[in-house]
């Protein structure tokens, strides 16, 4: 505001009304039937879940939770809030988990992805 003042002083013109920044129409979002982007791209915590987990290779999985560092995942290594993932992963049901089983639960679970 105050440069527009200094202006208009320099060019001898009248200051112009009292518009501010404040009382500028702002800039409105236009609305359309589609989704806003983030909504879009917004992702379910199964989804991120999934994502961050699909990121890490087998071995990657084994290292963060075998804190034996026998090369596989025992039951008691893993938080209960995982069990579930270890049951659903631990094929033979022998109580661990192996590099092995890591690899075919994926190939099982990206083919069932794509039966939908």
């Amino acid at each position: 505001m105050a440069l527009m003042l200094a202006a208009c002083a320099r060019n001898g013109s009248a200051a112009p009304s009292a518009v501010t920044a404040q009382s500028a129409p702002a800039q409105v979002h236009q609305e359309t039937d589609e989704q806003p982007h983030h909504a879009r791209h917004a992702k379910t915590d199964g989804q991120k879940a999934r994502r961050r987990h699909e990121r890490r290779t087998p071995e990657q999985v084994i290292e963060h939770f075998d804190t034996n560092k026998d090369g596989m995942i025992q039951r008691s290594e893993v938080p209960e809030a995982k069990q579930k993932w270890f049951d659903r992963v631990d094929a033979n049901h022998d109580g661990v988990v192996t590099k092995d089983e890591i690899v075919a639960f994926r190939a099982a679970h990206h083919h069932e992805h794509e039966k939908k």
